[in-house]
């Protein structure tokens, strides 16, 4: 690589992705992370680089890479509850590691609620950023985190509303939960609606009221199947 460019995980940004496949290769690249186990992906996430994450993507990126814990370190973060003494975020319902989509869901709902305040435009982008994740949702749905959850299940745990109705969408059935149950996710979206009739769109509580009845139906066609793998069990016979 050339001597010009730090080899750190945040600086691999900075220089175009073509020049820089033509001098490592991806997994070299991606195996390129600072002290926390963040990639260049992760640092294009927190730094809302809208450009550069469709560069990634339409180039194939694999955005599965995990962190080594569940901290965002305060250079990360557009929003400092304390700015005095501002401190690391934790995502509460991660206990390992998580990969550059992961903490864009979170980031997500955070920017969404902070940025109506100051106004600064993280929103719409971070927005921006998980709409191009979620139109991809066939490439990453089984992308996890070091618990076993996927995204989709982020947004659900997250509750955040502007996501889900974007992921409800593109997968009513909710395929991409993997440690989320059904029944739990009706709940979740009964009481999102209860909460957000009088600030959401149309659009999105039809996506949501439609949603909830798809999902109903998976869980009872599921519980009427397991019924039957139990009834078509072969019994032993008993010695008389």
């Amino acid at each position: 690589m050339h001597e010009n460019i730090h080899n750190t995980a945040r600086n691999l940004n900075k220089v175009s992705f073509s020049y820089l496949i033509q001098k490592q290769s991806i997994d070299s690249l991606l195996d390129t992370k600072d002290n926390n186990g963040w990639s260049f992906l992760h640092w294009a996430v927190a730094d809302l680089d809208v450009n550069k994450i469709a560069e990634y993507i339409s180039n194939g990126v694999s955005f599965s890479g995990l962190t080594n814990n569940n901290i965002i370190p305060v250079e990360a973060l557009k929003f400092k509850k304390n700015e005095d003494n501002p401190q690391p975020c934790v995502i509460p319902y991660n206990g390992g590691g998580f990969s550059p989509i992961h903490l864009c869901v979170f980031l997500h709902k955070r920017y969404m609620f902070e940025d109506q305040y100051s106004n600064q435009g993280y929103s719409e982008k971070i927005d921006q950023i998980l709409e191009m994740f979620i139109k991809e949702l066939d490439s990453y749905q089984n992308i996890e985190d070091k618990n076993g959850y996927s995204f989709s299940d982020y947004i659900f745990i997250g509750e955040n509303f502007r996501s889900l109705s974007k992921i409800l969408s593109l997968d009513k059935e909710l395929k991409t939960l993997k440690k989320v149950k059904h029944e739990t996710a009706v709940k979740i979206i009964d009481r999102i609606l209860i909460n957000e009739k009088k600030n959401a769109t149309n659009l999105d509580l039809t996506i949501l009221e439609t949603s909830v009845e798809i999902i109903k139906k998976c869980i009872l066609k599921n519980e009427v199947s397991d019924k039957l793998k139990i009834n078509d069990t072969p019994r032993k016979m008993t010695k008389i």
